[in-house]
């Protein structure tokens, strides 16, 4: 039941400031949790379901799903969308989509935002002090900078995909 919550309530985003001032004003985010079902049978693809959070189990892999649309007449310019990532799921992939244009950048986050970075690059100390190299299970946030920008009443997808842990006793 604790999990449930936290997965419920640690789901949520923030819009990061972007060129232009009032940027946020003109996007609006929406988010949805969803986990890929494989095709019933031979020369089927693979489809997507809403998952219902009572029924996540360690193990599951599950997409992260956030459309955001330009609500404005104007477009916004190099829009930048953040997202961090819960402590019950570990990271594994990010993707962009906007209408088959693919101009945005991610960089990631080791410290729950507070800087981010190309994982190859990114560090962790140690508790004795030494860094060891990030890898994908350190991720607590990812940011996308969208420098193709979202037009005018124009939506556009960005996804987390994470496996969720076995509960910590």
């Amino acid at each position: 039941m604790k999990k449930r919550a936290f997965l419920a309530m640690g789901f949520f985003l923030f819009l990061v400031g972007s060129g232009t001032a009032g940027a946020q004003d003109g996007l609006k985010m929406v988010s949805g949790i969803f986990q890929k079902i494989e095709g019933g049978g031979s020369g089927q693809p693979a489809k997507r379901e809403t998952v219902n959070i009572a029924d996540i189990k360690p193990g599951a892999v599950l997409a992260y799903v956030i459309t955001y649309r330009n609500t404005g007449d104007q477009p916004i310019k190099n829009a930048v969308v953040a997202h961090p990532v819960p402590e019950e799921l570990e990271y594994i992939s990010t993707s962009f989509v906007k209408g088959g244009d693919s101009q945005a950048a991610f960089e990631v986050s080791v410290d729950e935002g507070k800087s981010y970075g190309d994982l190859s690059r990114l560090s962790i100390t140690q508790p004795d002090g030494t860094p060891r190299p990030a890898r994908a299970k350190d991720v607590t946030a990812v940011r996308w900078t969208i420098q193709s920008g979202v037009g005018a009443k124009e939506d556009a997808f960005v996804s987390i995909r994470g496996k969720v842990k076995e509960p910590t006793p």
